[in-house]
């Protein structure tokens, strides 16, 4: 319900939480690290474990947090890059001639498909013509919809999204209105008639 602003995609939600969580682990790493200095000499058992287990989840923090921090710089660079090819302009122009649908998170975008292009804000952009296969994907409560093209070379997108939700049902519309003979969810007909395609299309 809102208009999408100029230099939105400037703006990488993977590089705020991993600035966030870089925060946090130094924070942590401060107050056990001072915990283990202060109280070297009457270090008990029971502070030892807290220093040790506090340590180690500041030092899981801070990797996971450069992670999503290189992720993010990568993704922005390359949405930043595609926009500035493109021409800012032409390409604010072209989302809102031919979008056909946005999920967003708390009016953040997420993904946005036009009739060219599936854009993932924080990760990159690709064709949207060229997928043949989509389906929703769950790992470890992490969710996402995975997406084929006729070489099956994988895409993922829509990272977040609710797999059995109206999101989910509008993105599957918009790209089945990009390519009508889009196969749509993980089962084994869908499976071989892509393996199908693939082989056709390397035929």
């Amino acid at each position: 319900g809102k208009d999408l602003e100029e230099g939105f995609y400037k703006k990488n939600h993977l590089i705020t939480v991993g600035i966030r969580m870089l925060i946090a682990s130094l924070i942590l790493g401060a107050i056990t690290g001072g915990l283990f200095y202060f109280m070297f000499n009457d270090l008990d058992e029971t502070f030892g474990f807290i220093c040790f287990f506090g340590t180690f989840i500041s030092g899981v923090l801070l990797l996971i947090s450069l992670i999503y921090i290189i992720m993010g710089a990568v993704g922005r660079a390359s949405v930043v890059n595609f926009v500035n090819k493109a021409g800012e302009e032409k390409f604010m122009q072209h989302l809102a001639d031919e979008t056909l649908y946005i999920y967003a998170e708390k009016n953040r975008p997420v993904t946005i498909v036009t009739t060219k292009f599936i854009i993932e804000v924080d990760r990159g952009v690709y064709r949207a013509a060229g997928i043949d296969y989509c389906y929703g994907y769950s790992y470890r409560g992490n969710t996402s919809i995975k997406a084929y093209d006729l070489n099956n070379r994988c895409t993922t997108f829509a990272s977040g999204i609710m797999l059995r939700s109206n999101d989910a049902t509008g993105l599957y519309q918009a790209l089945a209105k990009v390519n009508p003979d889009l196969l749509i969810g993980y089962n084994s007909n869908n499976a071989k008639e892509h393996k199908r395609r693939v082989k056709a299309r390397k035929a």
